[in-house]
């Protein structure tokens, strides 16, 4: 993950929600990113095991590697976190 554009992005995200949202939701904001980061990885993962019928692909392996860097991605948001949230504060 790059932190610059992470922080680009929370700092923009912010200035247009921050008035909105609960304490509860900003929170939880940088799991939240975890978490989609995940899911999508599974489903990416998910659709390559079932021949891959969901997504469209170039080639045999595609959703393979999609899954593959999503789940690099989050290695690198865990090693992370903590300057994730300090970003929502």
């Amino acid at each position: 993950m790059n932190p610059d554009y992470y922080a680009a992005f929370t700092k923009g995200f912010l200035e247009e929600t921050k008035a909105i949202l609960a304490k509860e939701e900003l929170n939880t904001l940088a799991f939240s990113a975890k978490l989609m980061t995940y899911i999508i990885g599974l489903r990416f993962f998910t659709d390559y095991l079932e021949g891959d019928v969901y997504y469209k692909t170039k080639y045999p392996e595609h959703n393979l590697t999609r899954a593959k860097v999503q789940f690099k991605l989050l290695e690198s948001m865990e090693e992370q976190f903590s300057f994730m949230q300090d970003c929502f504060e």
